[in-house]
C-alpha cells in the first residue's frame, strides 16, 4: 500500500533518466516489489516468473555497470498485521484470515523468497535480510551512505530516511529508463521534509493506519500542512491527538457565486447584483477566476486545520506513538541485517540446475544466457573485490572488451581471458572460475 496519494504528490519531483547515467552506482533493491509485481502480471504459463524476470533484471543492472544489492524481507511490525490480514483475506478468502489471525511472519512468502536467494547467490550477487521491512533497511543502507539509492515502490522508503529512490525501471531494451526521486528536490523544491511525509502517511492512510484520519481531504490537509515548517509537523500532531481544542466552533461556508466567486449565490447576484463586482440587478456577474478576499477565506486555512485537529483527536484508536517510531527510530537504520558481505564468485552449475529444473529452460538454452552473463559477471567482481567504486579505466576496459566481442574479435571465454590478463592477479581467480 505505501502511503496514499505519495506519489502524485512528489510527482514535480521526479525526474526521467536512462539506466545507463546509473553507471557505477550501487543500489539496494527492495526484492520484494518485483516479485509481488512479476507473479501477478505475467501470463501463467511461464514458469516461475520472478525468478526469470530476476534473473533478467540483474543482467540489465550488470551490464549498465550498476553493483545492485538485493534486500530480503524480514518480519513485518506488528503494526502492519491488521493489513496483511486483509490481503490475505483477499487473495485466499476470510477462512485464511481468521486462521492465521494477525500473523506478521510471511510464511507464505519465505519459500518464494528463498528461490529468489539461491538464484541471486548461484549469481555471486550480494543479498541482505532485513530485519523488517524490506524498504526499511534499503532506506538505512541509504542512510548510512552505504548505497547511492534504492529501488523500490514504496514510497515509505523515503519515510524512513531514504536520499533517492528509483522507481519504475522499465524492461524495454530500447528505452531502458527509470523515475529519479531526491529527497533533497522534494523538500527545496515542494518543502515536504521527511517528517511532514510522516505526517501525510498518518493524516492519509499507509500500511499502519490503512484508512488514515476518516474525513481529512488530500488538498485541504496538503494547504494546512504547507504553512508548518520543517522539523514542527510531527509535534503538531501529538499535540493535536492529546489536547482538546478550545477555540469556538468553526462557521459554515457562506454561499458564493459560481460566476464571480464572490460571497453571495448567483441567484441573489442576477437578482440583487453583487457589490464587489458593482453590478445592478438583472445584469448578472462576468466570468471571473480571481481567488475571493472575503473575511471566510482569508481565514480558510485556518478553518482548515481546525477541522482536521478535531478529526484527529477524536480518533481515539490512534496509536500515533509507535507509528512515528516506527518511522523515525534511527535504531531502524541497523535494519540492514549487518554489514554487506563482499561479492563472491557465481556457481555456474548450480545456476544451470536452477535453470532448468525451476525455469524448465532447455539446458542448452540456460548455459547461452549464463555464458553470455558471464562477462559482466566478472567485470562486477573484479570491481568489487578491489573495493574501489567503477572508474573511467574500468569503463574503457569495459567497452573496449565488449566491443571486440560484438565484432566477432572474441567469444565469452576469450572476453573473460583478456580480462584477467589486462588486471594481472586476477588471472588465477578467473582461471579457475572458468572451469566450472
Amino acid at each position: 500500500m505505501g502511503v496514499k496519494y505519495l506519489w502524485s504528490i512528489v510527482e514535480p519531483a521526479c525526474k526521467e533518466k536512462p539506466v545507463g547515467e546509473l553507471f557505477g552506482k550501487r543500489l539496494a533493491i527492495d526484492t520484494s516489489c518485483w516479485v509481488v509485481s512479476d507473479n501477478q502480471i505475467l501470463p501463467s504459463h511461464i514458469a516461475k516468473p520472478h525468478l526469470r524476470n530476476l534473473f533478467f533484471r540483474t543482467a540489465s543492472l550488470l551490464e549498465n555497470g550498476i553493483d545492485p544489492i538485493y534486500i530480503l524481507e524480514g518480519k513485518a511490525p506488528e503494526l502492519k498485521a491488521q493489513v496483511m490480514k486483509k490481503r490475505r483475506e483477499a487473495k485466499f478468502g476470510p477462512t485464511c484470515g481468521s486462521a492465521t489471525n494477525n500473523s506478521t511472519g510471511r510464511s507464505r512468502y519465505k519459500y518464494v523468497q528463498q528461490e529468489c536467494t539461491d538464484l541471486l547467490s548461484a549469481l555471486g550477487v550480494v543479498t541482505i535480510t532485513s530485519i523488517g521491512e524490506a524498504e526499511a533497511a534499503c532506506a538505512g543502507l541509504n542512510l548510512q551512505g552505504a548505497v547511492d539509492g534504492c529501488i523500490t515502490v514504496d514510497g515509505d522508503a523515503f519515510l524512513y530516511g531514504a536520499q533517492t529512490v528509483y522507481r519504475n525501471l522499465s524492461t524495454d531494451i530500447n528505452n531502458f529508463v527509470c523515475q529519479e526521486y531526491s529527497m533533497d528536490i522534494i523538500e527545496s523544491r515542494l518543502n515536504l521534509s521527511r517528517d511532514k511525509l510522516v505526517a501525510m502517511a498518518i493524516l492519509f492512510g499507509c500500511d499502519y493506519l490503512p484508512d488514515g484520519v476518516p474525513g481529512v481531504g488530500k488538498e485541504s490537509a496538503l494547504r494546512v500542512i504547507s504553512t508548518w515548517k520543517n522539523g514542527q509537523a510531527l509535534e503538531i500532531l501529538k499535540s493535536w491527538h492529546s489536547e482538546k481544542m478550545d477555540e469556538d466552533s468553526i462557521p459554515l461556508r457562506p454561499p458564493h457565486c459560481s460566476q464571480c466567486k464572490h460571497p453571495g449565490s448567483l441567484r441573489v447576484h442576477a437578482k440583487s447584483g453583487c457589490l464587489l463586482c458593482k453590478t445592478s440587478c438583472y445584469g448578472g456577474c462576468e466570468p471571473s477566476n480571481k481567488a475571493c478576499h472575503c473575511k471566510w477565506h482569508e481565514n480558510e486555512i485556518r478553518y482548515e486545520e481546525l477541522a482536521i485537529r478535531e478529526k484527529v483527536y477524536r480518533l481515539k484508536e490512534l496509536d500515533l506513538e509507535k507509528i512515528v517510531d516506527e518511522f523515525k527510530n534511527e535504531v531502524h537504520i541497523q535494519r540492514n541485517g549487518g554489514v554487506i558481505r563482499p561479492w563472491q564468485m557465481p556457481c555456474i552449475q548450480t545456476f544451470l540446475n536452477i535453470a532448468t529444473k525451476k525455469l524448465k529452460w532447455e539446458s542448452h538454452y540456460a548455459a547461452e544466457k549464463i555464458l553470455r552473463f558471464e562477462p559482466w559477471i566478472y567485470l562486477h567482481g573484479l570491481a568489487t573485490q578491489k573495493n574501489f567504486p567503477v572508474t573511467l579505466r574500468y569503463r574503457f576496459i569495459f567497452e573496449e572488451l565488449i566491443l571486440d566481442e560484438q565484432e566477432g574479435k572474441k567469444t565469452s571465454n576469450e572476453l573473460c581471458r583478456g580480462l584477467a590478463n589486462k588486471e594481472g592477479e586476477e588471472t588465477g581467480t578467473f582461471s579457475k572460475l572458468s572451469r566450472h
